[in-house]
């Protein structure tokens, strides 16, 4: 994924506009999934313990 170069290190090809905004929505859309699934969990939790979320 990331090719390593003697005397320059590792590199990473360059991307377009879109691709970097395309990578961005994804990481947006990610990082809700990842919110809202904690909330329920965290709910299911404190549920099970018998105390409020």
């Amino acid at each position: 994924m990331f090719p390593y170069l003697p005397n320059r290190g590792f590199t990473c090809k360059e991307i377009r506009m879109q691709e970097a905004e395309e990578l961005y929505d994804l990481r947006e859309a990610m990082e809700a999934f990842a919110v809202k699934t904690h909330g329920q969990v965290r709910g299911t939790f404190h549920y099970a313990r018998g105390a409020e979320p």
